[in-house]
């Protein structure tokens, strides 16, 4: 059992960073994605000498959400929502292997438009930037994504869709009419 549950640490390592991104921009704050992620782990570490799904990663992200889920319900039971300003320090967001630094200028663009990225998606109901972290961000497929969001692979295509397309409209600063 011991020889399991450290392979269980081993292949848990290796899926933190995309929990934690995800928890990140759910939960809206550093210090709640590390509470979300730390809770996740636990309950991942003590449900996995019972039983886990074959594929980890999706396994922790649900187990992601739903805790993350219940820190966003007890929130909204106890406060205002506060806008969401995604850190922009280096350590923060690394610069992929080889990048190549633009003109002050071209970096400053680059920047703003990360940003306004970040507002527009921050601004988005919950359901939908879970969708697009997951997709966009963390590389879920859309088998994935269904067992995560325990929707049908064809809500999935709906869901993501419909996400992107209001994300394209809170870019422009236009309202999304009609339904999913």
């Amino acid at each position: 059992m011991g020889e399991k549950k450290s392979q269980f640490e081993e292949l848990l390592l290796t899926h933190l960073d995309g929990a934690y991104n995800v928890a990140f921009w759910l939960t809206e704050s550093d210090a709640d994605a590390q509470a979300t992620v730390e809770k996740a782990c636990v309950q991942a570490s003590a449900e996995f000498l019972k039983s886990h799904e074959a594929d980890l990663r999706t396994w922790l992200l649900k187990i992601v959400l739903r805790i993350a889920h219940r820190w966003i319900e007890e929130r909204s039971k106890r406060s205002t929502v506060v806008p969401f300003v995604p850190p922009h320090d280096a350590a923060a967001n690394p610069k992929p292997a080889g990048h190549i630094s633009a003109s002050t200028e071209g970096q400053a663009v680059h920047e703003g438009a990360g940003q306004d990225i970040s507002q527009a998606l921050n601004r988005l109901p919950v359901e939908l930037r879970e969708i697009l972290v997951l997709h966009e961000l963390e590389g879920c497929n859309y088998q994935q994504l269904a067992s995560v969001l325990r929707i049908s692979v064809e809500a999935v295509a709906t869901r993501l869709s419909f996400a992107r397309r209001c994300l394209r409209n809170e870019l422009h600063g236009r309202e999304v009419k009609g339904e999913r």
